[in-house]
């Protein structure tokens, strides 16, 4: 019986589905339909643009070249100039961590000297004069400084 009641229901959702599928052709009739070129009008009066078109770009060439200027002092001054740190000969590698904290080059102290002992480079730091960005990442840090 409860069967025959599912079935029954599946079959109206069927036929339901097949008129309804029918009625929504009727409503999508040709011309109904935009052409391509009342698309292309629309999109334009919106404010698009098409490959290949000639149109006028709205910036003259006397602002293109003041907004290149002041992207290019911008870019300059917001970069940060470069640390000079100098390791000597023959130091520990706390001390060269204390003087990486020092220079605002590493946040924490314990966790670069965990990675230090991670990749065994406790005694692999190369003595010398180091310019460095002061967004260097500790694992770039590491790499500049255990490298010749």
């Amino acid at each position: 019986m409860f069967q025959d009641i599912l079935l029954g229901v599946g079959i109206t959702l069927i036929v339901i589905s097949l008129i309804l599928i029918g009625v929504n052709d009727d409503l999508f009739q040709e011309e109904d339909k935009l052409t391509e070129d009342e698309i292309i009008n629309q999109a334009r009066k919106i404010g698009m643009y098409f490959p290949g078109e000639n149109y006028q770009n709205e910036i003259s060439l006397d602002s293109k070249i003041k907004l290149n200027a002041a992207i290019i002092n911008d870019s300059k001054s917001s970069q940060p100039s470069p640390i000079t740190i100098t390791i000597p000969s023959g130091i520990s590698s706390r001390k060269i961590v204390s003087l990486l904290l020092e220079k605002n080059l590493i946040k924490d102290k314990e966790n670069f000297l965990k990675l230090l002992t991670k990749f065994d480079l406790e005694n692999k730091i190369m003595a010398g004069t180091y310019k460095l960005q002061p967004n260097i990442s500790a694992l770039e840090l590491l790499l500049l400084l255990t490298t010749e």
